[in-house]
């Protein structure tokens, strides 16, 4: 059986690795719409719950050398007072995953090298498809074509598999904007000792500002802003030096230390709950299925474990002669409960660091500081669950 994969991201490479252990016969080719594989200025979490799917393909021992482990998650006020903090690791049957915080670009290798025998078209961008009873034909911009047995649509927000599926689905009004802007980059600093295992998130009025090191001399940062509307320009990095001035340290040398055409600005959308994931024998994972705002720092997360269950449903449907499309159905049922929960609690945590009213910041982070362990260790079961 052959599968098209579109989009060589974190999803798209997980789930060609995924259909790849099950040895059922499966072959899948990755189509890719830019012309280089190339990550710049961006980190990213993996949680125990990734880690957890990482190690059923013996990757975790691969990406350690290149991550930094990570103890908690620590949320502060811009005085510098700790509202609160919570572990960042989870048990599994008895065994222990920690998150690690990477380099965007250094997970993608890693994913990649598990993928050594694998060609990767480049340059492919999907124009439309055409889903037939038993094929799907596939057209590129660049004029090719490809068909296959199936085709898995991983290619983020702005899919174009989901727009060619449920073209309603993916008008820009199915986009929701959070209010926020938001910058990244990766300072080329060494920060103290008691910030270095730990993701440290500062909150204030309508801005936050959060930072976690991946590696020696490398600290990934991100900061956000309450815009109504989408900015027109990007702002320089003296205006954003000077927008986060009463932040405290080390905010100031963060930003200092960020080359500034390194620095990446970005509106934050997530996606409206689609009705269905798939049609016949065609189906999204990862943000093209499911985007969520990045307040959770589990959107390559819920990516992964899309790419272990769609792995094992379309493996146990071969097994026992049933079709793709059943296969898809089975893979939306076992993943839809969570990741709707999760894509509605990253939204709220969003509108909640909005807020920029003093008194409303103020019951804010004091709701924050006094959450109990009962409910943050609830929180924390819900998100970090596997399978």
């Amino acid at each position: 059986m052959k599968g098209i994969i579109i989009g060589a991201g974190i999803g798209g490479l997980t789930t060609a690795i995924a259909l790849e252990s099950q040895g059922k016969g499966i072959e899948t080719q990755i189509f890719e719409a830019a012309p280089e594989l190339s990550v710049k200025g961006a980190g990213i979490l993996i949680p125990p719950n990734a880690m957890a799917v990482l190690a059923q393909y013996n990757l975790v021992e691969q990406l350690k050398p290149f991550a930094q482990p990570i103890q908690s998650m620590v949320i502060m006020n811009v005085n510098g007072e700790t509202l609160s903090s919570s572990s960042t690791d989870y048990a599994y049957h008895g065994k222990s995953f920690q998150t690690h915080a990477i380099h965007r670009g250094e997970l993608q290798k890693i994913l990649l090298n598990k993928l050594s025998n694998k060609q990767i078209k480049l340059d492919h961008k999907c124009e439309k498809l055409n889903v037939e009873t038993n094929k799907v034909k596939v057209d590129f911009l660049n004029s090719s074509k490809a068909s296959a047995d199936f085709v898995i649509g991983a290619d983020g927000l702005r899919s174009k598999v989901r727009n060619s599926l449920f073209p309603s689905a993916s008008a820009q009004s199915n986009l929701r904007y959070s209010g926020q802007v938001c910058w990244r980059g990766i300072a080329n600093i060494e920060i103290d000792a008691r910030w270095r295992s730990q993701l440290t998130e500062i909150w204030g009025q309508g801005s936050r500002f959060g930072f976690v090191k991946i590696a020696p001399e490398q600290v990934y940062w991100y900061a956000t802003q309450y815009q109504k509307a989408p900015l027109d320009q990007n702002v320089d990095s003296q205006t954003l030096v000077k927008h986060f001035s009463h932040y405290p340290s080390p905010v100031q040398a963060l930003l200092e230390s960020t080359q500034p055409n390194q620095i990446i600005q970005d509106h934050i959308y997530d996606l409206a709950p689609l009705s269905n994931w798939s049609d016949r024998n065609v189906v999204l994972v990862g943000d093209a299925a499911h985007a969520s705002t990045p307040n959770l720092g589990q959107g390559g997360a819920q990516a992964i474990e899309d790419a272990y269950l769609l792995a094992k449903t379309l493996s146990s449907a071969i097994s026992q002669y049933q079709d793709v499309e059943t296969a898809f159905k089975r893979f939306e049922q076992g993943r839809r409960k969570k990741v709707d929960s999760l894509v509605k609690a990253a939204w709220q945590i969003g509108q909640v660091t909005n807020l920029s009213n003093p008194v409303a910041c103020y019951m804010r982070d004091t709701a924050v500081k006094h959450m109990s362990k009962f409910m943050m260790q609830k929180n924390t079961q819900q998100m970090y669950a596997w399978p």
